[in-house]
């Protein structure tokens, strides 16, 4: 049964999709909520029950050996130092209550984190508490706004911290925003429930897409360095064969950018001439520097 004591403020429909919402969110979390039966409602008919999959949701307890807690501590350190990664925090706590060698967890993270970003930690509270945000933002040019943001979701690209959401008080307009130019953000009591099918990865970009898109490159990519490749474009571009040889298609900004992470994916650009010249010069330069 969806518990209206939770959800009072919503229609049939919207409660629905908003349970949906949240025992999504759950999953990704560890905790599987299933269906329990059903019980009789007033006025006749059913209602469905759910209760938590304690054998699906809740690892047995383990301990880590000292060289795993290790790797574990080191695996995560990007992390950690992501400006754009609005969870560190919580990560923080999360290693310092598997490896017992940093301490209390809370002090753990009082030790680590100098000072928490108060912007980060607002949007992260907005996004999983699915309320608006009231930010003040500073553009591109400078100019500043009072906005009421209702942040979906956060990625991170070249040291930066996104958040993508909808401005509420402009038609829904759905923006991404630099969280470093969030000068200010207050949580408000405007409830904004996340369109369905609303997925981050949409939203995020590589390294040279940032800005309005000014050219299509095509890439040859060597067999041996699809999946690679696949899993590194994040969705973007498109995969042909041309002449019997694959090919990935795909927009940019910055040809110099796109030059460079072509050469690290191990990518050849066929165009345009700007992209193919820029990676020429670029594996120049790592040549001349042996």
């Amino acid at each position: 049964m969806v518990d209206e004591r939770f959800y009072a403020d919503l229609g049939d429909e919207n409660r629905r999709k908003t349970f949906k919402r949240d025992r999504d969110l759950l999953a990704e979390a560890g905790i599987v909520i299933r269906e329990a039966g059903t019980q009789p409602v007033s006025g006749g008919g059913s209602e469905k029950l759910w209760e938590a999959d304690t054998e699906a949701s809740f690892a047995s307890e383990t301990e880590l050996e000292p060289l795993e807690a290790i790797g574990l501590d080191i695996a995560c350190q990007p992390l950690l130092e992501d400006p754009g990664f609005v969870f560190s925090r919580a990560l923080r706590r999360a290693l310092a209550k598997i490896d017992r060698t940093f301490g209390d967890p809370d002090q753990a993270v009082a030790a680590n984190t100098p000072q928490v970003d108060a912007v980060t930690e607002v949007i992260s509270d907005c996004i999983e508490s699915g309320v608006a945000a009231h930010i003040s933002y500073r553009d591109a040019n400078g100019a500043q706004s009072e906005r009421l943001f209702a942040p979906l979701g956060t990625f991170s690209l070249r040291g930066r911290g996104y958040a993508v959401g909808d401005m509420v008080e402009e038609g829904g307009a759905r923006r991404t925003l630099r969280l470093d130019r969030i000068l200010g953000a207050e949580r408000t009591a405007t409830r904004y429930d996340a369109p369905v099918g609303f997925d981050i990865n949409e939203y995020r970009r590589l390294p040279f897409q940032i800005g309005e898109a000014r050219f299509d490159a095509v890439f040859e990519v060597p067999t041996e360095r699809e999946a690679d490749l696949r899993r590194a474009a994040i969705g973007k571009g498109k995969f042909a064969q041309l002449d019997g040889r694959l090919t990935w298609r795909v927009d940019g900004v910055d040809e110099k950018a796109a030059a460079a992470w072509a050469v690290a994916q191990g990518i050849r650009p066929l165009s345009p001439q700007a992209v193919v010249d820029a990676w020429k010069r670029c594996l120049e330069g790592v040549l001349a520097r042996g």
